[in-house]
């Protein structure tokens, strides 16, 4: 017999959610992980792209 494991995780708000400045663990990371911030270069019009 083969024995298995559900580590899944069902989370249900029922309305909107919102998290400003927070920070919120579903569990273990395993793993890299990396924040990347995509940032427009300096100059040029902000409103139309290169």
């Amino acid at each position: 017999m083969q024995e298995t494991h559900d580590s899944s995780q069902n989370i249900n708000v029922g309305r909107d959610l919102t998290l400003t400045g927070s920070t919120l663990n579903l569990g273990e990371i395993s793993g890299s992980v990396t924040n990347t911030i995509n940032q427009l270069p300096d100059g040029g019009d902000g409103d139309r792209p290169p």
